[in-house]
């Protein structure tokens, strides 16, 4: 069994930014004009630049989906042509994919916000100024004790189920959603997406044309930084990965987690393999394997108790295996690109004991954190009609995808996602969630890019494909299997195993 080096400097993606240097990073920026340290992982990098007294800071890797500038070229870039708002460069960096945090010191006030689907975190305290890719690691600089009602609610679901809202199980720390940013002065976040009404469109071809056009972009910029690899399934997203990642690297490995309850005939296995032999492309199966207690420990002292030993054993399954490769990950184009969280539902049916139940967690506080949610989104009618995607990117991909990255991040692996650009989310929601339910946006690259793997079955072992095709009984299953949880409790034993 071999040691790895865990440490917060080992860590993929992390940073503090606090008042004082912290010993646990061997990089710090001082940002003279507020009296802050930038402190951040050899992991890590940051580009930075300075204008008449404004800066950018942008923490993690931003590529341009465009592929008209080069990494670097991108701070100056959103502060020389911007008007000189926040919100302007917020949108400027819509082109923008990867895995990052931009800090914007403008006027003397100084903001923070995330990549489309904060893969990158930004989790802050109300009290002070001290916010980290870590919730874990802010609650221990400032001493914060658990929030005992928040820790009922990460006690009534599943760990990895996402927190409601903008919550964390410590007390005054939040973290910051998707589409909104952090007014750091302030200890204000802001909504700013949708930035208006947003049209659907009729045709979606020359969109999704396009967008090929902007994934091949992101995928060539993340492979001159990192070699990938690609996990792969029987199903439609990990397919759609496959086919931009080896038209555009043509060695790419590919692999899938041999489980324990897995056999050779495990569609998941079976479907892989004959994908990657139609395609002659590299291709291994991966089975578990169990990190030692001190490997656990190291990255639970990094992100807190709630997270499952399994998972932890998942990640160092793939560090055991890849090293430092990289990871490129569907959840984008899962929930997003197929909506698959509501299935046609009416905006009346999106109510806080929906969103709970599909949450899966049987508190009545976390139903009390979603209504909070829903009523901060009803606050600007335009944006209602988006409910569902909204708390997909919000939830589904900001929170509940965050619990793996988080893991993930504090092991030293880097996982990317392809699709993570707020100009590609922003057209897929503007297609009516009728046609994207139809896996068009996935059968659209796929005709374009590899026609062939449309006549490979998608999912053959899936089970009760009648209730996803009817959106009574789909509803229907959702509030039952919620109220099936809320007798069983079988959360609780998994929770107390760990």
């Amino acid at each position: 069994m071999v040691n790895y080096n865990i440490s917060l400097d080992d860590a993929a993606f992390a940073y503090l930014v606090y008042d004082k240097k912290h010993e646990g990073f061997s990089n710090h920026i001082l940002l003279k004009e507020h009296n802050l340290y930038l402190n951040y992982s050899k992991k890590t990098e940051v580009l930075y630049y300075t204008n008449n007294e404004n800066s950018i800071y942008i923490i993690g890797l931003c590529v341009d989906s465009h592929a008209e500038l080069e990494r670097s070229q991108i701070p100056a870039f959103l502060l020389t042509n911007n008007p000189g708002t926040i919100d302007e460069i917020i949108k400027m960096s819509a082109r923008f994919a990867g895995n990052y945090v931009v800090l914007v010191s403008l006027e003397k006030e100084l903001f923070a916000y995330t990549d489309a689907t904060a893969f990158l975190q930004i989790n802050y305290s109300k009290d002070a100024i001290c916010f980290s890719s870590f919730a874990h690691l802010v609650a221990k600089i400032l001493n914060k004790p658990f929030d005992e009602c928040n820790l009922k609610i990460r006690e009534s679901a599943d760990y990895v189920a996402a927190m409601p809202n903008d919550i964390t199980v410590y007390k005054n720390i939040k973290t910051v959603l998707p589409n909104h940013y952090f007014h750091i002065n302030k200890f204000d976040v802001c909504r700013f997406y949708p930035y208006e009404e947003l049209e659907y469109y009729d045709s979606y071809t020359d969109i999704l044309n396009r967008h090929i056009v902007l994934i091949d972009n992101i995928v060539k910029e993340y492979a001159k930084y990192n070699n990938l690899v690609c996990p792969l399934t029987s199903g439609w997203d990990s397919r759609v990965v496959f086919s931009f990642l080896t038209r555009n690297i043509p060695d790419i490995q590919s692999y899938t987690f041999f489980h324990k309850n897995f056999t050779a005939e495990t569609p998941d296995i079976v479907i892989p393999k004959k994908i990657c032999k139609l395609k002659n492309k590299k291709y291994i199966q991966i089975p578990d394997l169990q990190p030692s207690d001190e490997f656990v420990s190291k990255i639970t002292e990094i992100i807190g108790q709630h997270y499952y030993k399994s998972d932890i054993a998942m990640a160092y399954t793939y560090k055991d295996t890849f090293g430092a490769s990289a990871s490129i990950t569907g959840d984008i184009i899962d929930q997003l690109g197929k909506s698959a969280l509501v299935n046609l539902l009416p905006t009346f049916l999106a109510t806080s004991s929906y969103f709970v139940a599909k949450k899966r967690n049987i508190s009545p506080d976390a139903k009390k954190e979603v209504a909070i949610y829903l009523k901060r989104i009803k606050k600007e009618k335009h944006n209602w009609p988006y409910v569902y995607d909204l708390f997909g990117l919000e939830d589904q991909c900001g929170r509940w995808a965050g619990y793996a990255r988080t893991i993930y991040s504090a092991a030293g692996i880097t996982l990317l996602n392809i699709f993570n650009c707020k100009e590609i989310i922003d057209d897929w929601i503007r297609i009516r969630r009728s046609k994207r339910k139809k896996h068009c946006i996935h059968i659209y690259f796929l005709h374009a890019l590899a026609r062939d793997l449309l006549q490979i079955p998608f999912n053959p072992d899936e089970k009760f494909k009648f209730v996803s095709n009817s959106k009574v009984l789909f509803f229907l299953a959702t509030h039952i299997r919620h109220l099936i949880k809320k007798i069983r409790k079988p959360h609780l034993k998994k929770n107390k195993k760990g």
